[in-house]
């Protein structure tokens, strides 16, 4: 069992626990400001960075969803989608 408290690029300091059991990781990230938690289940082979860091994506989606903090812009770098080619054949 490991706990760490880290702050966010926002400012808000964020708690994280990660608890082995088998082949299992249960993730805690705590945000200390408000109390509020979420929990988070994946391998325990995966590195502690990536179950953080999926545990910190769930915690800022619950504070936007609660209207705590505003939403995130998009990326303007990102690649816009494309649509599929209509026609004839199969895309593979």
């Amino acid at each position: 069992m490991s706990a760490d408290g880290v702050f966010h690029e926002s400012g808000r300091e964020i708690l994280y626990e990660i608890v082995k059991s088998g082949n299992a990781a249960q993730v805690s990230a705590i945000d200390a400001a408000t109390g509020i938690e979420v929990f988070l289940t994946g391998p325990a082979n995966l590195s502690p960075v990536s179950l953080r860091a999926a545990a910190l994506r769930k915690l800022l989606f619950v504070l936007q969803k609660q209207g705590i903090i505003a939403p995130q812009a998009e990326k303007p770098n990102q690649a816009p989608t494309t649509s599929a080619p209509t026609g004839r054949g199969r895309l593979v």
